[in-house]
């Protein structure tokens, strides 16, 4: 969709979109003749975006869990510095 922007005084493109799992679709008008009637429309598929975006959320929770503090982990390493503190008392 061709519109027109006074403050600047040029035509300007509305883009549409449609986005699913399986790919990203975005259609544009580049151009238009009005003594041929002629439209010059530009199509770009960009196929499986979303499972990128669905990816990376999952990569950042797995993250989080990964740098999650363990309490038991902390709690046996507890147990094994005193253990060494109290051998070396001796």
């Amino acid at each position: 969709m061709r519109e027109y922007y006074f403050n600047k005084d040029q035509d300007w493109t509305r883009i549409d979109r449609q986005s699913t799992l399986g790919r990203d679709l975005y259609v544009s008008m580049l151009g238009y003749s009005e003594d041929s009637g002629e439209a010059n429309i530009k199509v770009d598929i960009n196929p499986l975006v979303s499972w990128l975006w669905i990816g990376g959320i999952v990569m950042m929770i797995g993250g989080l869990i990964a740098i999650w503090p363990d309490r038991r982990e902390e709690r046996r390493l507890a147990a094994r510095y005193e253990r060494q503190a109290r051998l070396h008392e001796v």
